[in-house]
């Protein structure tokens, strides 16, 4: 299984709730992943046995996830079956942590969400940019999968991903009035 789509969908489980806008930021290098595990263990001051542990259960994490980019599901069908992986390695991570370093992923997690949800009220999306960036989204879903099936090198396939990312972030863009645009531009550059 090819690195890119993996990279996708790994920073959600990994990140421990990254931020939805932004998403092209995250395929360059895993920038955005590294950031988080740092972070993670920096906060959470974790000893080397935790550390250990949780290195163990992001590799699990990629197999699982390695596993399930194969199989042919639709763009929801897979967002699901993450969601399974991701409340699955969220019990094995309650294992690993302490109660209070467990309550710091907690407050950690909201607040992250009600900055998710904070965005998506000001970015103020009709039901029908919601229905159409759906479908974009569906759409480049597919072009991500099937570059897959083709022969590319690892640097091929990661130089398509990324094109097709920037791709499905302008007709997305596309999508907006340009008040919405402003804003997330804005909101872009804030992530820089």
């Amino acid at each position: 299984m090819k690195k890119g789509l993996i990279i996708l969908t790994l920073i959600s489980l990994l990140s421990a709730g990254a931020l939805a806008q932004g998403e092209e930021s995250y395929f360059y290098g895993g920038r955005q992943e590294n950031v988080m595990k740092k972070n993670l263990e920096k906060n959470l001051n974790l000893t080397q046995d935790q550390k250990d542990k949780l290195k163990v259960l992001r590799e699990e994490t990629k197999d699982k996830i390695k596993a399930l980019s194969s199989e042919d599901q639709t763009r929801e069908e897979f967002i699901q079956s993450l969601q399974s992986i991701k409340d699955d390695q969220k019990s094995e991570l309650n294992e690993i942590l302490t109660p209070a370093q467990q309550k710091m992923v907690e407050s950690k997690e909201a607040a992250v969400q009600k900055r998710r949800e904070d965005f998506e009220k000001k970015l103020n999306l009709t039901d029908e940019q919601k229905s159409k960036i759906s479908s974009i989204r569906e759409e480049y879903y597919q072009k991500m999968r099937a570059l897959d099936t083709e022969e590319l090198t690892e640097a091929q396939h990661k130089k398509e991903m990324a094109k097709l990312v920037k791709e499905e972030i302008q007709a997305r863009d596309q999508v907006l009035t340009a008040q919405q645009k402003t804003f997330l531009k804005s909101e872009r550059n804030k992530m820089k």
